[in-house]
């Protein structure tokens, strides 16, 4: 494992995390924007303003993870059939949180209210990355263990339509998530 801690140009904070067990690559990213104000109606108003937004939904939130996952494989020709050999997948996910720009001056009540929010934004948003990396996973053991083809050409749109296939499972899963937490609204994620 390896992580790594950095600023990008715009000032934004980034932490990333490589995992390789077993073929299977992850890199996480934390990206972190400023959200400022002295009091509960201006840091809304940030979070409001200065969100992230969904690019499927046009909608802004506080927080948001994006994960693909990329998959590779080698086969080869035996006996009249083809088969894989070898598969590598490498899921990428990238979660963007806000980071308040506390003033010094900040009631420890104030302070309470934004780290019981932002603890309960960073959860519901591992919830996402769960799903980006479950998706990498299954897409490595199905690719492993799927049956040899006539041809090496349906071998190829067996596996990548396998894949897809997964993706989409996982990408529903995403949906399903926010529509039953209310994009963590239920999970304490509301400021």
């Amino acid at each position: 494992m390896v992580s790594l801690l950095g600023i990008t140009e715009m000032g934004e904070i980034q932490a990333t995390k490589q995992l390789n067990p077993n073929n299977l690559n992850v890199t996480v990213k934390v990206n972190y924007y400023p959200i400022y104000g002295k009091g509960v109606q201006e840091i809304r108003e940030s979070l409001r303003t200065r969100g992230i937004v969904s690019e499927k939904e046009g909608k802004r939130y506080a927080a948001f993870t994006h994960w693909y996952v990329q998959w590779n494989y080698n086969y080869q020709e035996e006996q009249q059939q083809c088969k894989i050999t070898q598969v590598v997948i490498k899921t990428t996910v990238t979660i963007t949180l806000p980071a308040w720009q506390m003033p010094s001056n900040t009631p420890n009540s104030l302070r309470i209210k934004w780290n019981q929010f932002s603890q309960a934004l960073r959860q519901h948003e591992e919830n996402h990355q769960r799903h980006g990396v479950l998706a990498g996973q299954s897409i490595l053991k199905t690719l492993k263990n799927l049956p040899p083809s006539s041809t090496c050409r349906q071998l190829e749109a067996n596996a990548n339509q396998t894949a897809h296939n997964i993706i989409k499972k996982y990408n529903q899963a995403d949906i399903n998530y926010d529509q039953q937490t209310q994009h963590g609204k239920t999970e304490g994620a509301i400021f």
